[in-house]
């Protein structure tokens, strides 16, 4: 990769960006969790409070969120798995019951990251 971020020492887990600044999350190992494909990664607001940028998670599901570039955000695991897709405008505070506001073209609604 062409740059690192930010290291996460609870994940194990570095951020990072490729010539074309595209983003994406490697291993200890050196091996990419999520190839550098996003526009940016944010981190869960409590994961490491002094390095921004981050998001809210209240839930105890380990995640983070990723914004495309041209079509929105969306939410991932640290295991790489994709949990909503990188297509919504807005991406709200993950409730504890781990029910997710989201928004898409101007309309609202949940989804539940446990179903």
């Amino acid at each position: 990769p062409a740059g690192t971020y930010w290291y996460s020492p609870e994940h194990d887990t570095y951020l990072v960006h490729d010539a074309h600044w595209d983003t994406g999350l490697l291993d200890s190992e050196g091996d990419f969790i999520v190839e550098p494909r996003f526009f940016s990664v944010y981190w869960a607001i409590d994961a490491i409070p002094w390095q921004g940028p981050y998001f809210e998670n209240r839930s105890t599901a380990d995640l983070f969120m990723v914004r495309d570039e041209h079509s929105g955000f969306g939410l991932m695991t640290f295991e790489g798995e994709e949990i909503i897709p990188a297509v919504f405008e807005e991406i709200g505070v993950v409730s504890e019951n781990g029910m997710v506001p989201v928004c898409s073209a101007g309309k609202y609604g949940y989804i539940d990251i446990n179903s």
